[in-house]
């Protein structure tokens, strides 16, 4: 596992060139959600004129505390990710599973899935990584934005008509799965605010569609105008803090539901059909 790198040690690892600016250099080069063109584009004054070899040299300086950040920061933020997630995610597949056993509840929403992400991780993932260690990439992946890293990949992979093809491929999966889920979020959000009513008129769903994007531009913004290299640190510290509380909302239907399998499991013994309340 990592350690933290002291301000001393990132100073040491620098070239002579880049050393008069080591304050300047640490905040975007140890950044772990970073990447070295967000480093670039960060710097500002006399460390932006340094050339590209002494940048790069000065990035890989803030190797060990990107790791650390990263090692020590990713499962809090997945964490509160999932937990503040979780109230749309789990009306959304409560809806789509009526009808559904238990056992096929969790096949489909838990295994599938999770299969899924693995082979798209060790194909996809294990496929750049192996073009950045034969050096076949050059360093365009790593170096590539993290929105962009996917198109990267893709373009060292394949060239010509193919790539296009599959690019606009991606492209049009990408913004459906945006616009199914944000569809799906405010079918959520106007069900919860009806108490449960399912049959929700277009004022509703418009309302409340032009509400969440407000909050999500705002917070982008936001995020922006603090002069952070990504405008997505607003919108992650907004769903860390609204996480916290919904844990002990989400303990309570962690018994709810135990109590529920319980009363079916009884009930199905004493042969009676009828479902738990």
């Amino acid at each position: 596992p990592y350690t933290p790198q002291p301000a001393a040690d990132f100073a040491a690892a620098l070239p002579a060139e880049a050393a008069p600016y080591a304050d300047a250099l640490r905040g975007g080069a140890t950044n772990a959600w970073g990447s070295f063109d967000g480093f670039k584009s960060g710097l500002e004054g006399e460390a932006a004129a340094l050339s590209d070899d002494v940048l790069s040299a000065a990035y890989a300086a803030g190797e060990p505390q990107r790791q650390f950040g990263w090692q020590s920061a990713w499962t809090t933020f997945y964490w509160a990710w999932w937990i503040a997630f979780s109230p749309f995610v789990g009306l959304f597949l409560a809806r789509i599973s009526r009808g559904r056993s238990v056992r096929e509840f969790i096949i489909g929403c838990v295994f599938a899935p999770a299969m899924v992400c693995f082979a798209w991780m060790a194909i996809l993932g294990g496929t750049a990584i192996d073009l950045e260690l034969s050096g076949a990439a050059e360093g365009a992946i790593i170096g590539a934005s993290n929105t962009a890293k996917l198109f990267v990949t893709l373009q060292s992979m394949i060239d010509g008509g193919l790539l296009s093809g599959i690019t606009i491929m991606c492209v049009v999966l990408i913004m459906t799965f945006l616009v199914t889920s944000a569809d799906s979020g405010i079918l959520v959000m106007n069900t919860i605010m009806s108490g449960g009513d399912q049959n929700i008129g277009n004022k509703h769903k418009i309302v409340w569609g032009l509400i969440l994007t407000a909050v999500i531009g705002t917070l982008l913004f936001a995020g922006k105008q603090n002069g952070g290299a990504d405008p997505m640190e607003a919108l992650k510290s907004a769903m860390i803090i609204g996480a916290l509380p919904f844990t002990m909302v989400m303990g309570l239907m962690c018994v709810s539901l135990a109590k529920a399998l319980y009363r079916d499991g009884l009930r199905e013994k004493a042969g009676e059909s009828a479902p738990a309340e």
